[in-house]
């Protein structure tokens, strides 16, 4: 949203003044929303990535055996 705005606000009213203070705006709402996303967020590093789910959840090549 802050982004759009500085946008908006540059093509339409081109005040370079507002354009510094919306582009630290900008940066800030950017660490504020990848904080809280790495807060908030249920990652895994086992279970986030297929290559990795692949490897884990191969079974041994064993259980294909009959005895």
């Amino acid at each position: 949203m802050v982004r759009a705005t500085r946008v908006f606000a540059d093509r339409v009213v081109g005040y370079n003044h507002q354009h510094a203070f919306t582009v630290a705006d900008e940066v800030q709402a950017l660490a504020d929303l990848k904080n809280s996303e790495g807060e908030t967020g249920d990652h895994n590093m086992l279970t986030g990535s297929m290559s990795v789910y692949r490897i884990i959840n191969r079974g041994s090549p064993l259980d294909s055996m009959s005895f």
